[in-house]
């Protein structure tokens, strides 16, 4: 068995772990020869009671040293072994999971929002997971995961075409399963379950030479091309043909789209952490934000550095107020204020030999980000987070790079707040320094203050990848928060929708119709009511919680679903 190794760095701190085997051997006693110092034991080892381990323990091992690391803000730099090791593969047996029930707990855990590379890896995870004899298992938890899709429909025969081409050696296996259940709130698994669980006794006659696991933390489009050269002309066209393109997805319709970073400009004192520090409420806490309504709801991060602590408790007050929505509803809205901004500066890149590099500070955001899993991260302000060269194309787009990064990782919005240039409030465009900052983002949005009226603000999108650029948002400064213009007018709409839908659900549900709060289900409420409503399904769906919220409707658990039912109806059957 060939020597291991796994470098971790987090800013100019490094540490080596190293597994030494085939005739190496470690000194534990004495004084080290180049430092001089001696060695150093937390519990001195009694050499009878070490435990004999094989390859796939130490490959689970190392897997979980890189995941505790990661969580303490370290990054793994190099993962690798000795000349004589062959790079190419992974031990299959490496990648098996402790029991095939742990597996289907695994995949049930799993929520299926993922864009297609990163299905298709699952794939590979699910397979390596139960290894070659255990094939039907397989297939059949990866139906049920892509029937479970969120965001359309996996025809049958082509998630069975997928599965076939997902052929070994796999580079991903129960390590993987593990994280995206975890992600998922799954608690079934540790990464201390490591050494106590026996492994799956199908074994792999021909599995590859060994390579360490560690380093199975390629990315998914990796592992789909690892199965099929050549690494160019990957894509077809005729695969739309079975499996239509993804509409594009919102956070807010046509404004902020969601995997996408997204830019919001406003000179000093326009209010623009105000706004974000209300968009935030609208989605932690399920509400509208500017009279329209998310298309999704959940977790938010915001970095919130130019405002301290008691002062963002005051603003957060008055939304609240405005919304409707009391503190205890905000569990999910994590925050850092400018008292810890100052405590950690977030520098999350900085120049390193001419070239931009991330900050031990950013590996740290990012192990914490990838345990919230939020919808919607805000940093504020970008001139805090970045210390590369402003006009610096090159430099602006690694950045940019590791935002985007980010947002396709946790498939949230990141939305980035910054000031203007001089030259971009005198024409107009809200733009600053390198115009690579704009392009590089997907929407660019502008809080601009109407001099004749120091509360009028107006809201532009500058740019959309995605959705008409140019449209105006007009708002007003009043008690303490920003409102639209005509909100009034949308709150009269959203009145006249709600009466409207309950009136076809009340109909429905005394008929007998089985109906689910949620689009994803086999009997949606949305899908049935928003024809009449003339509104999209997700806006339906956000009605319908408005009125469960209202207590005009209720849930009631039939089987393993929640259904909707009037508060005064007796229990099914």
């Amino acid at each position: 068995m060939p020597d291991r190794r796994l470098e971790f760095h987090r800013g100019s701190e490094r540490h080596l772990v190293e597994f030494l085997a085939e005739g190496q051997q470690c000194v534990v006693a004495g004084v080290h020869p180049k430092s001089r110092r001696p060695y150093t034991w937390d519990c001195l080892p009694s050499m009878d009671k070490l435990p004999v381990v094989d390859a796939s323990q130490l490959d689970r091992l190392q897997e979980a040293l890189r995941e505790l690391m990661e969580s303490r803000g370290y990054a793994l730099k190099r993962a690798g072994r000795s000349a004589a090791s062959p790079a190419g593969k992974v031990d299959q047996e490496s990648l098996l999971a402790p029991s095939l029930e742990l597996v289907r707990e695994a995949v049930a855990a799993i929520i299926n929002n993922y864009d297609r590379p990163k299905w298709i890896a699952i794939c590979h995870g699910i397979k390596g997971s139960v290894g070659p004899k255990h094939e039907d298992v397989a297939r059949e938890l990866w139906h049920d995961l892509s029937g479970r899709w969120e965001d359309g429909h996996n025809d049958a025969e082509y998630v069975d075409d997928v599965f076939d081409s997902c052929r070994p050696p796999h580079r991903v296996g129960w390590c993987l399963l593990v994280r995206e259940a975890r992600a998922a709130g799954w608690k079934g698994y540790s990464a201390g379950d490591m050494f106590d669980a026996d492994p799956l006794p199908a074994r792999v006659e021909e599995a590859g030479e060994p390579r360490n696991a560690a380093s199975a933390e390629l990315s998914s489009r990796a592992a789909e091309l690892s199965a099929k050269a050549p690494a160019f002309g990957c894509n077809r066209a005729s695969d739309w043909a079975r499996r239509a393109p993804e509409p594009t997805r919102w956070l807010i319709v046509d404004l902020l789209p969601r995997w996408r970073v997204a830019l919001l400009y406003g000179d000093g004192g326009t209010g623009k952490t105000l706004l974000a520090q209300q968009l935030a409420t609208a989605i932690a806490g399920g509400r509208t934000w500017l009279g329209m309504t998310p298309d999704f709801t959940g977790p938010v991060y915001a970095l919130l550095g130019e405002d301290d602590y008691n002062q963002l408790g005051f603003r957060q007050a008055r939304i609240n107020e405005h919304l409707g929505i009391s503190m205890e509803e905000l569990d999910s809205f994590y925050f850092d204020s400018e008292d810890e901004v100052a405590q950690r500066p977030p520098l999350l890149a900085e120049q390193q030999k001419g070239r931009l590099q991330p900050t031990s500070v950013f590996e740290a955001l990012s192990a914490r980000l990838r345990e919230l899993r939020p919808v919607l991260v805000i940093l504020d302000p970008l001139a805090k987070l970045f210390a590369g060269e402003w006009q610096n194309q090159t430099q602006v787009y690694q950045f940019m790079a590791l935002m985007s990064g980010l947002a396709k990782e946790l498939d949230c919005t990141v939305l980035l707040l910054a000031h203007p240039s001089k030259s971009g409030m005198a024409d107009g465009s809200g733009t600053f320094a390198s115009v690579g900052w704009s392009n590089a983002a997907r929407t660019r949005l502008y809080l601009v203050k109407d001099h004749a009226n120091a509360n009028a603000r107006t809201l532009s999108s500058m740019k959309s990848n995605y959705a008409a650029s140019g449209n105006a948002l007009k708002l007003e400064w009043h008690e303490g928060v920003f409102r639209r213009v005509d909100e009034d007018t949308l709150k009269e709409r959203s009145e006249r929708l709600g009466r409207l839908a309950m009136g076809i659900l009340k109909k429905a549900l005394a008929a007998g119709e089985r109906l689910s709060p949620s689009c994803q289900s086999a009997y949606p409420a949305p899908q049935r009511i928003a024809p009449t409503l003339e509104v999209r399904p997700k806006e339906a769906q956000a009605i319908i919680k408005d009125l469960l919220r209202q207590r005009q409707l209720v849930l009631r658990r039939e089987g393993r679903s929640d259904v909707l039912a009037l508060p005064d109806a007796p229990p099914a059957g």
